[in-house]
């Protein structure tokens, strides 16, 4: 990207994806491990989400992501509405050696539609590949039909294939607009 790019992708209204499921820790992880910079660790301990951007672009357009990574903890149960209001999608993740983050994500998936009901907000379901895998591809695949919503997996330092989902998940996002 040249400097006149980098500059007036500043100038670009950002596009909120919500980063939720129960596994924060691998949440966190792969948002850091992907993202041009943090903006707010600090806010953390009081709002129990962490802000990342990314930018990128599609069809000859600039977009800044603004990447809100959610605790799965319980006390920011009440805070998580207000963080997913103005969302333009959802990523929902589960680490796949941990039968406990799959099964919550249908509820995750729930309490994401009773804040934002539209349904043309695209959500995707990312299984975080593990040593030993509690859940397999299938089970993944399966949950994502049923909730209508695209499965992916990667591991939480493959940047190609993170790329890849925020990529897909920013063309959904622009179809809708």
């Amino acid at each position: 990207m040249t400097e006149s790019e980098e500059n007036s992708m500043e100038d670009r209204l950002p596009v909120k994806i919500c980063i939720i499921g129960s596994c924060f820790d691998l949440s966190q992880k792969l948002v850091r491990l992907n993202t041009d910079r943090l903006t707010n660790s600090k806010f953390f301990l009081t709002t129990g989400s962490e802000i990342s951007e990314k930018r990128m672009k599609l069809k000859e357009r600039f977009y800044r992501l603004i990447l809100n990574v959610l605790s799965g903890k319980e006390f920011f149960v009440k805070l998580r509405p207000s963080s997913y209001r103005g969302s333009s999608g959802c990523l929902i993740l589960f680490d796949k050696g941990d039968l406990a983050s799959f099964k919550v994500v249908s509820n995750w998936y729930q309490d994401f539609r009773k804040t934002v009901s539209n349904s043309s907000v695209p959500i995707g379901i990312i299984g975080i590949q593990s040593e030993h895998e509690a859940v397999t591809t299938d089970e993944g695949k399966l949950l994502a039909e049923q909730l209508k919503v695209v499965y992916y997996e990667t591991a939480i330092n493959d940047k190609e294939q993170v790329n890849h989902i925020l990529y897909n998940m920013l063309e959904s996002i622009d179809q809708n607009v």
